[in-house]
């Protein structure tokens, strides 16, 4: 599996972000605070989804945004020939809502 591309809308610090990845090893690099950790987050959040409440972790509060509480993007993979693209949003109200889709673009499934 090789991730092809992500596309973050809102999510912790971050917003209307774009990455294009290379074949290889792409790296990501910059300052504290830049966004690199909230990166691998996302990536995280469009695989498995936001983690239980119950979690020792901090990552479902890191993962909602600061303004919006919510966390919403999509990512583009390339799996035995072919690229699916997973769609992820979870909302904060009185509870997290959240909606998942996986397509496979070249056969629309």
């Amino acid at each position: 599996m090789r991730i092809k591309d992500i596309s973050i809308i809102e999510f912790g610090g971050l917003s209307n972000r774009s990455y294009s990845l290379c074949e290889g090893l792409n790296i990501f690099e910059g300052e504290n605070e830049t966004g690199k950790s909230t990166l691998w987050l996302f990536i995280k959040f469009m695989l498995y989804g936001l983690p239980k409440r119950s979690s020792r972790s901090r990552d479902r509060e890191r993962a909602l945004s600061f303004s919006g509480h919510r966390a919403e993007g999509s990512m583009t993979l390339e799996l035995d020939g072919k690229r699916y693209r997973i769609e992820r949003r979870a909302v904060a109200a009185s509870r997290v809502s959240e909606t998942v889709s996986v397509v496979c673009e070249d056969t629309g499934e």
